[in-house]
Formats: C-alpha cells, structure tokens, sequence
C-alpha cells in the first residue's frame, strides 16, 4: 500500500461527510477497505480532528459556490443548496481538469434522478430537475470535442428560463420541448434550437 492510497482516502475523507465519520468510528475498518496498513492509518489518525472537519467545509463551501455559478437558475429555485450538496457528494467524486464543470454537470444528475425520493424541507418544483438538464446540457456544450446534443424535457425549460426572471412567475403546465445543440466543428459557433 502506500501514499497513492492514503489520498484517494483524504480526498474521500474531505468530500464524504458519512465515510469521514465512519472513519472516526472505526479507522481500521475504513483504512483496511482502502488498502491501508494500520501503520498508513495511524498517520491518518495524526491529523487533528478540527483541521480534517475545517478543510472538508472550505471544500463544500467551495463546491456549493462553483455549482451555484454554473447552475445559477437552478440553484436559485433550489429550496437548500448546502443540504442537496451534502446528499450528493458521496455520490461523486470528480477526476479531470473540468472539475467544476463535471462537478455541475453530475449535480443536476444527482437533482434529477433523487428529486422525488427527498423529505418535504428538500421538496423542489417539479419542473426544476428538466432546468438542471437544460443549464448542465450548455455546460456540456463547451466541451472541445461536443458536435451534437439532443435532449427531451417534460417541460418548457425555455421559457421557464426566460420567465424566472419575472416577478409574476407561474409555474408551468407539463409540456413536452426537445432541445438540440449542434457545432459542426470546434471552429463554427454553436447552435441551439428549441422545439
């Protein structure tokens, strides 16, 4: 085992709040599952309980500031950010360079498939998960290598897009709109059309 194993256990230790206090509870259990030698785990154990907690919040901190900047309209509906956050990050662990965007793109994964199955205090508007496909979708179109995306929402996410901004905001009624997005080269500019 080794140094490689120790921070794949940090960085699950800063992001996961459920792993981190299961570490607490039991350190060789959790360090024997990600390959740890009691040793590695002591090592582990010298860090200050305070410095591990303080850290693991600058992070979630960090990520709910970077999601609510990429997923702006999203959020904004969203009934608490900081509580979706913590059911969602020890769903996912982002890897590449395009952390925040990957980060943004897996939330409003998360915020559509587990919408329905939250407690009342994290009830959302029905229509709030296709606004997170939609506002994720354009984070996909920046990729490099993106041609062409064809999504289906159950509602007009365009025009809830554009009415949000109103004051006089209704929510909408279910209406079936198919999004596309299309470049033909990473040269040409982007091309979004909604039916």
């Amino acid at each position: 085992m080794g140094l490689r194993e120790q921070q794949q256990l940090l960085v699950r230790l800063y992001t996961d709040t459920s792993l981190r206090e299961s570490f607490y509870q039991s350190p060789d259990d959790v360090g024997v599952s990600f390959g740890l030698t009691p040793q590695e785990v002591e090592q582990l154990l010298q860090l200050p309980t305070s410095q591990l907690d303080q850290f693991a919040n600058s992070l979630q901190a960090k990520r709910i500031g970077q999601i609510r900047k990429l997923l702006p309209l999203t959020c904004e509906q969203l009934p608490s950010t900081r509580l979706w956050l913590r059911a969602f990050a020890p769903t996912y662990t982002p890897t590449n360079p395009k952390i925040h965007h990957d980060d943004a793109i897996a939330f409003a994964r998360f915020l559509t498939t587990q919408q329905d199955s939250h407690p009342r205090d994290l009830s959302c508007p029905v229509w709030l998960g296709d606004l997170a496909r939609y506002e994720a979708a354009w984070l996909e179109c920046q990729r490099p290598t993106f041609r062409w995306m064809v999504r289906l929402f159950h509602y007009p996410v365009h025009h809830i897009r554009r009415d949000l901004t109103n004051e006089s905001f209704q929510a909408p009624t279910p209406r079936r709109s198919l999004g596309i997005w299309l470049r033909l080269t990473s040269e040409h500019p982007l091309r979004h059309w909604m039916i």
